[in-house]
């Protein structure tokens, strides 16, 4: 007689092992739903076409500007720079409100030497409101790079502004004025803006600034910076945004970094407000993808949303709104929007780390925890952090040598980047579960559970001191993994694979996750894949919060999700080598310019590309030679591929002396320099040797005249003019010296010259011009002494 199976006590019906498989199979569907939702929730809303509600905002609306703002390139001082903000102009005086233009030199004083400075054309709007209080402002800039038409950077910040003024101009009057503020040379250092601000007599009654822009095609539109003292800001925009995206840790992140928007100009000149942009698609950015077929309508939409209604809201607000101290903020689930002020930071990090300290003193009482087993988890954690960095930064340094001609990468980025993002995160688990699979065998799961979350504590209470913004991302998910751990140990649940333990775990869960894949994820979108190592440590860091989980799912076989998760990830990388290559929709950039040096009547073909492809190669020999161009760029260090060119007939640049004194030791130039050929970029170099003590330029401060001659003057000094009128300019400089000085002025154009590429084949649709200043333009250099 056959004896009967009669299952272990599990508390199941089923045998023990295929318990701990449901189990870990249900604990790894519960985490893959719940990261793949707090990643899909960023999505912006669903597009609305042309004949959506005339008081809404409509993306349909908005691509019709933007068809005509984004056609072709425009960058500041070029025709189509002047066809676009024409546009703009007819379609606000059509709308019927006031509408002028701002044109005047200004300059980016912050920036230093070499000097930035330029002739810019703001287009300047105001929708009047019933009361006389402070304006609102809402910024774009209009003006684009020259290798791109600019749809999403910022034509979209254009679209958005004019559908928006429709909208408003059909409902209630506001109670405060709108001014409507199209900037020109955002991307050549923020001239618009530091015009407006400085010059502008509106700038002074802005009670709050909301700037759009771009830096991808697609994408949710995040409110990644604000002004100071945003608490006040902050409790509005909750209540008027629709669709916010938006975190303190993006806030204080941006804080370190050198990135600038015209945002960086109203925040110098201590105004209140918030700026906008979306990072998803950053392949595309400055590219000739940035174009009207590629950008994402929803994108727009949601940029919109923000748009409309925030002027509705603070447009009946009193402004400004009072300071208060920063807030902590960040999304969670659909629309809802956490916020609370940096004040309570410590409470809540002392409150979590008395719970860490409660969990422990119970696992010790318990004997379930060792103060040695928590060390080891401890280093457990940042052995595994550093195996995840070495192996990202091997694996990744492995594919660019497989792509060693660069057919791979644009901007350090890739166009299939979602393989490798993928593929880097299945390996990071791999790695991390094979790790820890190795590590039980001397070291317990709750140890190793509890060290890793020291780890989490430590970063916990270094954000709440440091970078309290971002303090959130820490302290939520460890408190609920704390919870989640506590309850166990009080349960006495031994059993490290049981229902009860799952439901615990994972509902506990759900709140880290919510929060730290969404940051990871937008991580990813925003740095590019050379720092591929930092983004192992943080997906490993991640799965130190989720030990326990891992534990389940690796309970049925041990090897089992390390292996199925190493080969998803080689099969992801693997993909995404493979499918590298280069067409119309994914262009090879690269890169060509023309140089004349007037005074040798030298001409050359210069690129900074590594070696001619096919393109190039029409201009410039496979044995160039690669060097510096200092009768181009004077003060450059940058080598470049250069070929002898033949010498197209274009006229040099002039530099007249208009008069010439000296006192108190100091020499006064006043020049008028000007390009004949109405090249809108003009530099002018003063030879190494000198000191510049003082220089305005069409009577803009570029440093105070008749300083003290016991300060140092400017050494290596150079102006960079952009939008250059075609009258020319007046500099007006001070060096301390009797003898001549040299001047070395060179022109820039965009385009080569006609006489000569016409003779070329034009570049073929899988390339496009590489983003670099001089890529695509015609220069001339001639030197003068005074």
């Amino acid at each position: 007689m056959a004896q009967a199976y009669v299952p272990e006590r599990t508390g199941s019906l089923l045998p023990s092992w295929k318990t701990d498989s449901v189990i870990g199979l249900l604990t790894l569907l519960m985490l893959l739903v719940f990261t793949i939702l707090s990643i899909e929730q960023l999505n912006p809303p669903e597009a609305l076409d042309s004949n959506g509600p005339l008081n809404e905002f409509s993306a349909g609306r908005a691509m019709k500007h933007l068809a005509i703002v984004a056609s072709r390139p425009h960058p500041i001082g070029s025709l189509e720079n002047t066809e676009a903000r024409n546009y703009i102009i007819n379609e606000l005086r059509s709308l019927g409100v006031d509408t002028e233009v701002q044109e005047t030199t200004t300059v980016n004083q912050a920036w230093g030497n070499p000097f930035v400075a330029g002739t810019i054309h703001n287009v300047v709007s105001i929708l009047k409101g019933k009361e006389s209080g402070k304006s609102l402002l809402i910024v774009g800039h209009y003006d684009s790079v020259p290798t791109g038409p600019g749809a999403c950077d910022d034509g979209s910040a254009v679209a958005t502004m004019l559908e928006t003024l429709r909208a408003l101009k059909i409902g209630e009057p506001l109670k405060n004025d709108v001014i409507f503020l199209f900037t020109d040379g955002e991307e050549v250092g923020l001239l618009g803006a530091r015009a407006f601000v400085e010059q502008h007599p509106w700038a002074k009654n802005v009670g709050l600034v909301l700037n759009f822009d771009a830096r991808g095609n697609d994408g949710p539109v995040i409110m990644f910076e604000t002004s100071p003292q945003n608490g006040g800001l902050i409790r509005e925009f909750a209540k008027a945004a629709p669709y916010p995206v938006a975190n303190s840790f993006a806030y204080d992140i941006y804080r370190l970094l050198p990135n600038n928007t015209d945002f960086t100009v109203f925040k110098d000149a201590h105004m209140s407000g918030l700026n906008f942009a979306n990072i998803n698609g950053f392949i595309s950015y400055h590219t000739r993808l940035d174009s009207l077929e590629n950008i994402d309508e929803r994108t727009l939409q949601h940029q919109g949303s923000y748009a409309l209604a925030l002027l509705r809201h603070f447009g009946n607000l009193s402004l400004p709104i009072p300071p208060e101290r920063n807030a902590v903020y960040f999304n969670t689930i659909g629309s809802i929007f956490i916020h609370y002020p940096a004040s309570w930071v410590i409470i809540w990090s002392l409150l979590t780390v008395l719970l860490f300290v409660a969990v422990v003193i119970v696992g010790l009482k318990q004997q379930r925890l060792k103060i040695s087993g928590i060390i080891w988890g401890f280093l457990a954690l940042f052995l595994t952090m550093i195996s995840g960095a070495v192996a990202g930064t091997i694996l990744w340094w492995i594919i660019r040598r497989v792509h060693s001609d660069e057919r791979l990468i644009n901007q350090s980025n890739t166009y299939n980047s979602y393989l490798y993002m993928i593929g880097f995160v299945l390996l990071a688990i791999a790695l991390t579960a094979a790790l820890y699979t190795r590590f039980r065998r001397k070291i317990s799961g709750e140890n190793l559970a509890v060290g890793g979350l020291l780890w989490w504590l430590i970063l916990m209470m270094l954000t709440a001191l440091l970078m309290p913004g971002s303090s959130y991302l820490f302290t939520w998910p460890l408190l609920f993994s704390l919870a989640a751990l506590g309850i166990v140990f009080i349960s006495k649940e031994q059993r490290p694979v049981s229902w009860k333990q799952f439901i615990v775990f994972s509902v506990f869960a759900i709140p880290g996750i919510l929060i730290f894949a969404p940051m990871l994820y937008q991580t990813f979108a925003a740095l590019a894949f050379g720092l591929t190592g930092i983004m192992m440590v943080l997906v490993v860091l991640s799965l130190g919060l989720l030990l326990p989980q891992l534990q389940i799912m690796t309970a049925p076989g041990k090897w089992f999700l390390p292996g199925i998760m190493l080969m998803a990830g080689l099969g992801f990388l693997v993909a995404g080598v493979v499918t590298s290559g280069f067409g119309a929709t994914h262009p090879q950039s690269n890169s060509l310019f023309y140089g004349l040096d007037a005074d040798t009547g030298k001409a050359v073909w210069a690129s900074g590309d590594r070696a001619p492809d096919e393109w190039t190669r029409q201009f410039i020999s496979a044995k160039a030679l690669r060097g510096t161009l200092p009768e181009l760029f004077p003060l450059g260090t940058r080598e470049y591929l250069k070929d002898e060119a033949p010498v197209a007939e274009l006229a040099a640049p002039q530099a007249e002396l208009l008069s010439d004194s000296t006192s108190n030791g100091l020499r006064t130039l006043r020049l008028h320099i000007a390009s004949p050929r109405q090249a809108p970029y003009l530099s002018v170099y003063v030879e190494p040797e000198l000191e510049v003590f003082g220089a305005t330029v069409n009577g803009q401060q570029l440093r105070e005249l008749n300083a003290s001659t016991n300060k140092p003057g400017d050494k290596e000094w150079a102006l960079f003019y952009y939008g250059a009128p075609a009258n020319g300019i007046e500099l007006i400089c001070q060096v301390k010296t009797a003898k001549p000085i040299k001047l070395r002025v060179v022109d820039r154009s965009y385009g080569l010259p006609e006489t000569l590429s016409a003779s070329f084949k034009p570049r073929p649709n899988y390339l496009m011009p590489l983003i670099m200043p001089n890529n695509g333009t015609t220069l001339v250099g001639k030197s003068f002494v005074f």
